[in-house]
């Protein structure tokens, strides 16, 4: 496109008029929040503050952390995995950390959190059963 051609903004079709039996309100023209920015000019925050925030996960607690990455993924999708340990004892848990990572071949990612509340035998937090039936067998559904 040469500098003199201008793309024409998109005009939403006229409202329909009362004997229309449409009911659906038509599509309307919605300004961007800088009309007058143009290439090559820096692009300009659309708030009114170019304040941003700073986040270090090295220095926040964990609660706070968990609280930013939950309400910046919404909705969340959740994934029952099920599992059998080597005794054959089922175990199907919801979870919300997983995506699909490829089709050929199909590959599906589950981020697996320890439990914090449950020490284990080195003090640290302990798996959950989820992650320890995946160590013993190498299998989930």
């Amino acid at each position: 496109m040469t500098q003199t051609q201008r793309l024409k903004p998109y005009l939403p079709p006229k409202k329909p008029s009362s004997s229309s039996s449409s009911k659906y309100e038509a599509a309307r023209y919605v300004h961007p929040p800088h009309p007058d920015w143009k290439p090559p000019k820096p692009s300009q925050t659309p708030f009114q503050s170019a304040k941003y925030h700073d986040v270090d996960p090295a220095v926040q607690d964990t609660a706070s952390i968990y609280a930013l990455v939950i309400s910046a993924f919404v909705p969340r999708p959740i994934a029952l995995v099920s599992t059998l340990d080597n005794q054959g004892v089922g175990n199907l848990a919801p979870y919300s950390y997983f995506n699909s990572m490829g089709h050929n071949p199909p590959i599906v990612a589950i981020g697996i959190c320890r439990q914090m509340r449950k020490p284990g035998p080195d003090g640290l937090p302990s798996k959950k059963d989820t992650l320890a039936a995946i160590e013993e067998t190498g299998e989930f559904v």
